[in-house]
């Protein structure tokens, strides 16, 4: 470390910090572990219950998701007319 350096307005410790940064850095790169994957676990105690109630809820609203869709369909088309009407398009300056 020069006294420049010091003059210009960087402090000595940053200098240091910044070294000191660089120094961790390669040493993870160069000694880090292996590579990451996927954990090989055994199913566990609640894996039964999140399969059930994704099916569960999959089943209660098959039969429904024609009925919503034509419900809202029309509601949607009713709103968006007036909407567009009022407010002007947006336009990026």
């Amino acid at each position: 470390m020069d006294v420049r350096a010091t003059r210009r307005g960087v402090p000595a410790a940053v200098l240091w910090g910044g070294i000191g940064v660089l120094a961790w850095a390669t040493l993870t790169v160069l000694l880090g572990g292996g590579s990451a994957h996927a954990d090989d676990q055994d199913d566990g105690p609640l894996d039964g219950l999140t399969s059930l109630v994704s099916e569960t809820v999959s089943a209660v609203t098959a039969p429904v998701t024609p009925v919503v869709t034509q419900v809202v369909a029309p509601v949607v088309t009713q709103v968006v007319a007036p909407v567009q009407r009022t407010v002007p398009r947006w336009s990026p300056r």
